[in-house]
């Protein structure tokens, strides 16, 4: 007996289980409507990321770009040394990271987005500026990207205080930033001094 053609249409499609197997690693959440849906938390990655890629080609000029890529790197020695740290002694902790086996911080934070910011924050820094205006331009770098941070802690599985606090988020921002700055100056010292001048931080 030739089997009907409900038959053979089940017996072509796949099973449900062979469809996706990626739920588990925190990127989709399942399918919805023959396509797989994307959890809230590795979207808002895919956003930073986005975000980030379009600020470096919006906002970073071509002949800076030896300049931008100075503050970036050294961001990233900074937030890697820093962001090991604080996940080692269990103050943070990163449900939902991309690298879940090889790395417990997060790439996207340590590696792209807080350099990519940096780098713009040394870029556009007022060096001419009163001393107000520069504290006020690092604060609010430092401020703006902690309460990202809180609201990003409070809300998704991105990031989780354990042993910590928003005020330390936003004091070791500053000094990052300011310690960028500080090797910033000092890399590029004959250049300013010869295009600005000499100016106190």
């Amino acid at each position: 007996m030739l089997p009907s053609f409900r038959e053979t249409k089940e017996a072509a499609e796949p099973s449900p289980r062979f469809l996706y197997k990626w739920p588990a690693s925190g990127y989709f959440k399942g399918e919805k409507g023959g396509f797989l849906v994307m959890s809230k938390d590795k979207g808002i990655l895919l956003i930073c990321w986005i975000v980030a890629i379009g600020l470096l080609f919006s906002l970073i000029p071509r002949q800076k770009l030896r300049n931008a890529v100075l503050a970036f790197l050294y961001k990233q020695v900074i937030t890697w040394l820093f962001g090991l740290f604080v996940v080692e002694k269990g103050l943070i902790k990163y449900p939902v990271r991309e690298f879940r086996k090889a790395y417990k911080g997060s790439f996207s934070f340590e590696y792209f987005l807080y350099p990519t910011l940096c780098a713009i924050y040394n870029l556009y820094y007022p060096e001419h500026r009163s001393k107000l205006i520069k504290f006020l331009y690092l604060n609010l770098h430092a401020g703006v990207i902690t309460l990202t941070e809180f609201f990003i802690e409070r809300y998704t599985n991105l990031i989780k205080y354990v042993k910590w606090k928003w005020y330390w988020s936003y004091l070791t921002m500053g000094i990052s930033y300011y310690s960028s700055r500080l090797f910033y100056r000092w890399f590029f010292r004959d250049e300013l001094c010869e295009k600005n001048g000499e100016t106190n931080l």
